[in-house]
């Protein structure tokens, strides 16, 4: 497999859907709507279960490759040196939003877990992301540019 890097998710769905290229990672809010007019089909799904939206659909451990996750995630981030009293009040201020039961519905009806939480958490996850991809790019040999 050849990795191509695109200008976002609508070039790499337009290649895809005319077929110049065979397959793409994407997120199911991209996805979906052409699985569901049947011009693509979901072959696996890169989180560490099945999603409850499609639980048909296998994981890509099940498929063969055991321990396989990638998820994709968004957070709200602040400049260092931001105070922790102002950080505290957006982080809480942002869980509260990302639960409430209009917004908390329209991410699950998207295919996103609505998580919301506190920064030390966000940078428990950063911390554990960031060497598994700067192995991964070390190993693929991708620079900067």
């Amino acid at each position: 497999m050849a990795h191509i890097p695109y200008r976002g998710a609508a070039p790499a769905m337009t290649d895809l859907l005319t077929g110049v290229v065979q397959l793409e990672l994407d997120t199911y809010t991209t996805s979906n709507p052409q699985v569901v007019a049947g011009k693509l089909r979901m072959l696996g799904i890169a989180s560490r279960e099945r999603s409850k939206l499609m639980p048909e659909v296998p994981t890509i451990a099940e498929m063969g490759l055991p321990g396989y996750e990638g998820i994709l995630w968004i957070a709200l981030m602040a400049p260092a040196g931001t105070p922790a009293a102002v950080i505290d009040r957006l982080a809480a201020a942002s869980a509260r939003a990302a639960r409430a039961p209009d917004v908390a519905e329209k991410l699950v009806r998207d295919g996103v877990d609505p998580i919301g939480g506190m920064p030390q958490a966000l940078g428990a996850m950063v911390a554990r992301e960031l060497p598994q991809w700067r192995e991964l790019a070390k190993a693929a040999n991708i620079k900067l540019q």
